[in-house]
């Protein structure tokens, strides 16, 4: 990632490489714990390839820990919650009330919904959206 140092001063880190591992198409910075430092969640893959090459698929999302130190501590999806095998495009956080969530999309996939689950830790809780998926010709509302 590049960091900002000011005045046109931009340091570049490298990532922690087990998250290297597919394309990471879209990131959603925010405080994911009690700490004053910034983590992340990010989303990714493509399976748009060549047949000869293969999907690029290896990602299943990232939540990520800032140590504020400029490093990260990535929290595996069993412990996190967070966990997104699909080809991810963007994630976005919102809020509702009180309560903050993220939506990922993806191509080919339902909506997902993660929502930060208080009673367990801030772990991260799945909602695949009832409200619509997309197919190559149109939106179909689920019942």
């Amino acid at each position: 990632y590049l960091e900002n140092g000011g005045h046109g001063d931009f340091a570049l880190h490298a990532l922690p490489s087990n998250i290297q591992v597919s394309p990471i198409n879209s990131v959603s910075v925010c405080h994911l714990n009690d700490d004053p430092y910034l983590d992340f969640l990010a989303v990714g893959n493509s399976f748009a390839e060549e047949t000869l090459s293969g999907y690029l698929d290896a990602g299943i999302g990232v939540y990520a820990l800032g140590n504020g130190d400029g490093t990260f501590q990535i929290i595996p999806p069993y412990q996190s919650g967070f966990c997104v095998m699909t080809d991810a495009k963007t994630i976005r956080e919102i809020k509702i009330g009180n309560k903050r969530k993220w939506i990922v999309t993806s191509n080919q996939a339902p909506m997902m919904m993660f929502v930060e689950n208080e009673k367990n830790g801030k772990k991260l809780k799945t909602k695949t959206s009832d409200l619509l998926t997309f197919s190559r010709d149109k939106a179909k509302r689920k019942q």
